[in-house]
């Protein structure tokens, strides 16, 4: 603590430095103590992941009549394993705290046998499964005056499965610094869309599409697209677009159940109650909760550019 004069003012020694005084406080009998401890003493913890991924792809492309033609099947299927040693079990740790048998303030001390009786391996396994369908056909449907008009459409039909799960330790909030929690579920997707190029004049050509996704768990979207092309001199070519787009709520944020998290936050007041800097980042206990009823995140998008070439050997 900085010692401080009848007036309020930091005292100074001979040399002019600020004096300060440590002061310790104690609980009394009684009076509650909050203790934070790290583990150090059972060793680092270890965790390794396998993580696989196997993606079958069989379609085809051909030409029926005036139009060409492209559809296919597709399998995704990721798997992913974590195991993790030497984590704390604090239902575990909890009671040889109370018998002595675990000294907080020697743990250096204690015994394998204790620091072994609550330590656990936890484990995680995730698979996730899309399986899909698509087709997709384009043609020149007439001519204009500057070139003929290109249309193309499609479809394509998903569907999702997914589970997340962690094991009864983790999942119940006993393992000490670990997060997370199960979750798990399916859905289905199918999406249609449609795009035309239409060459207004020679030199200025312009793109018209649209995409309609319906998904089974969280609603529908539609996304129109508007983009040109002019080209006013051989060296010079003008673009611009615009769009909606969207990103559907993923089945984890959907179906997740309640996690533990030791997230980082800035707040300080909390920083200078504890002696730091304002700036400083301090650990809190957070909990993630999904939201069955998430939208979609929804996004506009904007465009535009200008190409010069005014040598072969140089574009700008």
């Amino acid at each position: 603590w900085t010692m401080l004069d009848e007036n309020g003012d930091p005292i100074e020694d001979a040399d002019g430095n600020i004096v300060t005084e440590s002061v310790q406080q104690y609980a009394g009998p009684g009076d509650d103590l909050l203790l934070t401890h790290r583990f150090a003493a059972n060793g680092p913890r270890d965790t390794t992941t396998d993580s696989n991924v196997y993606d079958i792809d069989l379609g085809f492309t051909g030409r029926i009549a005036t139009w060409d033609v492209e559809g296919g099947i597709r399998r995704v299927e990721s798997k992913y394993i974590e195991i993790g040693r030497n984590y704390i079990v604090s239902a575990l740790a909890q009671p040889q705290f109370d018998s002595g048998a675990y000294n907080i303030y020697d743990p250096f001390s204690v015994g394998q046998d204790v620091l072994q009786s609550f330590t656990a391996t936890i484990n995680r396994e995730a698979r996730f499964v899309s399986r899909e369908a698509y087709a997709l056909a384009s043609t020149d449907l007439f001519e204009m005056a500057a070139g003929p008009v290109g249309f193309a459409f499609g479809a394509e039909y998903r569907d999702e499965d997914y589970s997340d799960t962690f094991d009864d330790l983790q999942a119940n909030g006993n393992i000490t610094g670990s997060s997370g929690n199960s979750a798990g579920g399916s859905r289905d997707q199918y999406a249609v869309f449609a795009e035309a190029l239409v060459p207004v004049i020679e030199d200025l050509e312009v793109t018209f599409a649209g995409r309609y996704d319906d998904y089974s768990d969280f609603g529908s979207e539609f996304s129109p697209k508007l983009a040109f092309r002019w080209q006013p001199l051989d060296e010079i070519t003008v673009r611009g677009s615009w769009g909606k787009g969207f990103r559907a709520p993923t089945l984890d944020l959907l179906t997740q159940q309640p996690a533990f998290s030791a997230d980082s936050v800035r707040d300080p007041a909390t920083c200078v109650a504890l002696g730091q800097v304002e700036t400083c980042q301090v650990q809190i206990n957070g909990f993630v909760i999904a939201n069955p009823d998430l939208g979609a995140e929804t996004s506009d998008q904007y465009s535009f550019g200008v190409a010069f070439e005014p040598f072969d050997w140089l574009n700008g």
